[in-house]
């Protein structure tokens, strides 16, 4: 687009639609290929909403018991709502969205990668695999979630979204330079291992 100010005008003033429409159209198919393109974008939100709704019903026992249509329709809901609301600022808004996304990303990676090969040593052999379903019989949590939080202070020293700058991204460059997910995997890594510790002395699991 940056060499074809027409196609940075139509992106600009109508929209990505219109601008594969107005790439495609001298080769002809152009509307047949974006009627392809919303069917698979369809397709793909339908196995989203799927497994958002398993996702919410895995959260807790009593959410577990509600169908699962209606957290699908909740949820198409709640998309629904963020579309419209946010349909003229499409690409900022996910922009930041992904950049969270891959905070949140890197804390969890973090502690499952720890768990696993640094207090488990990498061996199956050290999960309870028939208690997957047994809260008793799982860890308590509080070294994940207390890692986790202390990631997220990560993410806001280092963040650089269009709404939020954090102090340590503001000396980099003239604008900031984004280093929340360095932060981030460097304060979840220092906070779990001792967080974990912890916890096993004091909950025995």
């Amino acid at each position: 687009m940056t060499v074809n100010q027409d196609w940075s005008n139509t992106y600009n003033d109508d929209g990505l639609g219109y601008l594969i429409q107005k790439m495609l159209f001298p080769r002809g198919f152009a509307k047949f290929i974006l009627v392809l393109l919303v069917l698979s974008a369809v397709g793909m939100n339908a196995l989203n909403l799927y497994s958002c709704a398993l996702s919410i019903q895995q959260f807790a026992r009593p959410l577990a018991n509600v169908p699962r249509t209606f957290w699908v329709l909740v949820v198409f809901g709640v998309v629904t709502a963020i579309a419209v609301a946010g349909r003229d600022h499409l690409l900022e808004y996910l922009e930041n969205f992904l950049s969270l996304l891959g905070y949140w990303g890197t804390s969890y990676f973090a502690i499952v990668f720890l768990e696993h090969y640094w207090f488990r040593k990498g061996d199956y052999a050290n999960y309870d695999l028939d208690g997957w379903n047994t809260p008793s019989r799982l860890p308590i949590g509080l070294a994940g979630l207390g890692a986790f939080l202390i990631g997220v202070v990560g993410w806001c020293l280092g963040m650089v979204e269009t709404w939020f700058t954090g102090p340590l991204a503001k000396h980099i460059g003239e604008s900031g330079g984004d280093i929340a997910n360095e932060l981030t995997l460097a304060f979840t890594i220092l906070a779990y291992i001792p967080l974990r510790h912890l916890e096993y002395h004091y909950f025995k699991k």
